[in-house]
């Protein structure tokens, strides 16, 4: 009893601050917003990032006690940044501007911190899901929080941001990704609040929405990986192999598929899958994988042929075709 009064304690000395960055979010920022004004446990403060919109996201915004601040359009990165540097709090709570959060959402974030921990992820799940893959979705989420280490925190402490510098801005997409790996680096162990859930709407409800979602991912992703020197000779041979096994060598394509869609049954039956989920659920994750892949492969294109970012060089290659051999 005494440890746990301790423990609330610490948390009425820790401030908390939301920072939800916004870009023309007008048809679900309310809703957002209302679940974080009626948490159990209130928020210090709550800072709107508005990153260049042009619908009426400032108006809705402007009917909730929060503090507004205004960019042009720079990408969730710097709003995140704006977000954080202009925060009072000793904790930021990033925000997801299409989330809807459980009432007890941040009394369960905090009994983390009152534990020692710095970095922290909540459990996420489907907003409402109504169809087949929107369903899948949401068990293949149960079946990865079961046993699950984070590889991406969404709340931590101000001065942790401060001394990694926050989001790299020029990333887009995996940004959060690669701050974790900095969390990792300095030593930074990320704790998983399975009992903070927070209900996703931005998730794809259909096969064809995930296809999109994967290939715009894998897009950003592969600046991403770019990043990690160990990784980038592996990452261009991943990425032209897929590209041209997909497009030239139907056979060799074939033998990827079936190797992939394999695994991820293999995963799927040893995690509990469902029955009405097999064998449609490795199917649809294979085809996802590949698309990602193409998508990396058009930036990786892109940066070798339109912005010459990049030089290909087999010399370059070499060492990751003998590290996969």
């Amino acid at each position: 009893m005494e440890s746990r009064m301790k423990g609330m304690t610490e948390d009425r000395d820790m401030k908390v601050t939301a920072v939800v960055p916004v870009h023309n979010s007008a048809t679900y920022i309310e809703e957002t917003l209302h679940s974080l004004i009626d948490q159990r446990r209130s928020f210090d403060e709550i800072i709107v990032v508005d990153d260049g919109s042009t619908d009426d996201t400032v108006t809705r915004v402007m009917k909730y006690p929060v503090r507004i601040l205004r960019m042009p359009h720079m990408e969730r990165s710097a709003a995140r940044n704006a977000g954080w540097v202009a925060a009072s709090g000793d904790i930021i709570a990033f925000i997801e501007s299409d989330g809807v959060y459980e009432r007890d959402w941040l009394r369960e974030v905090m009994k983390a911190f009152d534990e020692g921990h710095r970095a922290v992820i909540d459990r996420r799940r489907m907003y409402k899901p109504v169809t087949y893959y929107a369903r899948l979705s949401d068990h293949i989420y149960d079946l990865l929080y079961a046993d699950y280490e984070p590889t991406d925190a969404w709340i931590m402490e101000k001065k942790l941001l401060a001394r990694l510098g926050g989001f790299d801005e020029s990333l887009h997409i995996a940004e959060d990704k690669d701050l974790a790996d900095r969390l990792k680096a300095a030593g930074v162990t990320i704790y998983c609040a399975r009992n903070a859930v927070h209900y996703h709407k931005g998730e794809p409800a259909t096969f064809r929405a995930a296809v999109k979602r994967f290939y715009e991912f894998g897009r950003g992703m592969f600046d991403y990986w770019w990043k990690d020197p160990r990784k980038r000779s592996t990452v261009k041979l991943a990425s032209l192999l897929a590209f041209f096994w997909g497009t030239f060598c139907p056979p060799v394509f074939i033998y990827v598929f079936i190797k992939i869609y394999a695994k991820r049954m293999a995963w799927a039956l040893r995690s509990g899958m469902k029955a009405r989920y097999l064998p449609v659920e490795p199917f649809l994750y294979t085809v996802c994988q590949y698309f990602l892949q193409a998508g990396a492969s058009v930036t990786l294109l892109r940066h070798l042929f339109i912005d010459k970012k990049l030089k290909l060089s087999w010399k370059g290659l070499v060492p990751a075709v003998k590290e996969r051999i």
